[in-house]
């Protein structure tokens, strides 16, 4: 006999190892009342998303929704007119296909999914050592990212962006499309940010841009080292920043535009 919806959710939220009875309480409710809060949290992005198209719509976006259960908070580790800047910036290039690694809460996965043309993909490693993931369950509130926009397609790649397997995995789905923008956003670790430099920017367009987040030295993080990455890569290439105040100790945005030969 087939499971009811509520019955696939309520296996999933219980069946993850052995969890700890207070873990398996936390996870029971919004397992079992995961049908109604998808349908919840998607009315409620459907009204919020309405006629939204400017960058400071899509920040509102994000700071005014809530969701329900798996569904909640889709709030964004940015600052808003660095993310409001970079946006406006990416929605003029007129990318085709865009993707970035490290969705977190899906805030600029979300406004990739309205700039995009033709494909928005996230790669994302669910307990990065700087946090981030989600659970597999808010995939599906991802997707509505491009419900309304037809013939734009969402791609979600949950795993290590380090791991060149998945790089060929998402080479092969692109199909011989290359990527406009690559937004990295994952590991901030020098080794990590570099691998994922070298590791995916053979798929960028020529003249495709690639950008970075948290290039300001990290007042606190000592192994957030971007921007000792960033100092280096800027040297060879056309780029700019996007820096609300220099003395923020964090975030920051660059940009590198890649010519013809690849690094």
């Amino acid at each position: 006999m087939a499971r009811s919806a509520a019955g696939e959710w309520l296996s999933y939220g219980m069946s993850v190892g052995r969890p700890s009875l207070r873990n398996r309480l936390g996870r029971l409710y919004p397992s079992l009342f995961a049908p109604l809060h998808f349908h919840l949290s998607r009315v409620e992005l459907r009204r919020l998303l309405a006629n939204e198209f400017s960058s400071t719509g899509l920040w509102r976006t994000t700071c005014a929704y809530r969701g329900f259960g798996w569904f909640a908070d889709i709030s964004a580790w940015q600052i808003e007119s660095e993310y409001c800047e970079l946006v406006e910036w990416v929605a003029r290039q007129r990318p085709r296909v865009i993707l970035e690694i490290g969705t977190a809460k899906g805030a600029t996965l979300l406004a990739w999914s309205r700039i995009a043309s033709e494909l928005v993909a996230s790669v994302d490693l669910p307990g990065g050592i700087h946090g981030g993931g989600y659970s597999p369950v808010k995939e599906k509130l991802f997707r509505e990212f491009v419900t309304d926009r037809p013939g734009v397609e969402m791609l979600i790649f949950r795993g290590d962006s380090h791991d060149s397997t998945l790089c060929d995995r998402v080479k092969a789905v692109l199909g011989g499309r290359t990527i406009d923008f690559l937004f990295i956003d994952g590991d901030h670790t020098y080794a990590g940010v570099s691998r994922d430099f070298e590791l995916w920017t053979p798929l960028v367009t020529p003249g495709g841009h690639v950008a970075f987040h948290d290039i300001v030295p990290h007042r606190e993080l000592k192994d957030c080292q971007v921007d000792h990455f960033w100092r280096e890569v800027k040297a060879g290439h056309p780029n700019f920043e996007i820096i609300a105040d220099q003395q923020q100790g964090w975030a920051g945005i660059g940009v590198l535009e890649l010519s013809g030969l690849h690094p």
